[in-house]
């Protein structure tokens, strides 16, 4: 019987091992929570329930994550969520979150950026209106002048909801990655700090996901059942050799 429950043991064990790094996964991901538990955030930023009907419908679930100064009412200066002022230099409005790398492929996230900054006159503005850093380095952004192509002014862009994916495979099980995502307004140089707050960008973000390297990926319940289905015959096997 010893030997039947040691088969039982390592088979599970052997099956089961990815299991431990899906433990350490970025958490409350889809903002499914309803605020921005788990995540460090820093000047206008928050969670937007899709059924209020005040903004955009969150890419996946009821909510979303918003950062920046939200102005669908082209109010310039004024959050639509909050009623706080506009907060020049997009960095400054963030969510961040720190993880450990355990046999993971890829990191993605989705993400729908917003902006008033459509004229060409203000197209050295809100560049970038949006960035994803990865341990204090930009690996990704968006520009008003991505969204609005130097069309004319008075108008709303949105790049609609994107897919951004970032792989992991090159870092090592065990270190830290910290994941900040920022937007908002940007002043060019030389600008008189007033003309930054004129013209809103923010964005919505969703879906964030980490996808486990093949080794480490969890075993669906089938293989289980056919580890488990197999203890008779072992135990049968194991019951003939003894006699």
């Amino acid at each position: 019987m010893k030997k039947v429950v040691l088969f039982l043991s390592v088979g599970f064990l052997v099956l089961m091992g990815g299991n431990a790094s899906a433990q350490m996964m970025l958490a409350n991901t889809s903002f499914e929570t309803g605020d921005l538990g788990s995540w460090t955030h820093g000047g206008q930023a928050g969670v937007h329930l899709g059924a209020d009907g005040e903004g955009v419908a969150p890419y996946d679930g009821n909510y979303a994550a918003w950062i920046g100064t939200v102005d669908f009412q082209s109010a310039w200066d004024v959050n639509d969520y909050t009623g706080e002022a506009g907060v020049t230099g997009y960095t400054n409005n963030y969510i961040s979150q720190t993880f450990t790398v355990a046999n993971m492929d890829s990191l993605s996230l989705y993400y729908n950026v917003y902006t008033w900054d459509g004229y060409e006159y203000y197209e050295a503005y809100d560049d970038p209106a949006f960035g994803i850093f990865i341990n204090g380095s930009p690996v990704f952004n968006v520009a008003a002048r991505d969204l609005a192509m130097g069309d004319n002014g008075g108008l709303l862009y949105t790049s609609g909801w994107n897919l951004f994916t970032y792989d992991l495979s090159s870092y090592n099980n065990g270190d830290e990655i910290t994941l900040m995502i920022a937007a908002g307004n940007t002043l060019p140089a030389g600008e008189p700090a007033a003309y930054g707050d004129d013209y809103q960008s923010w964005a919505y973000v969703d879906g964030i996901e980490i996808a486990l390297a093949q080794s480490a990926v969890v075993p669906e319940p089938a293989s289980v059942f056919l580890l488990l289905s197999g203890l008779p015959f072992g135990y049968i096997f194991s019951r003939k050799k003894k006699a």
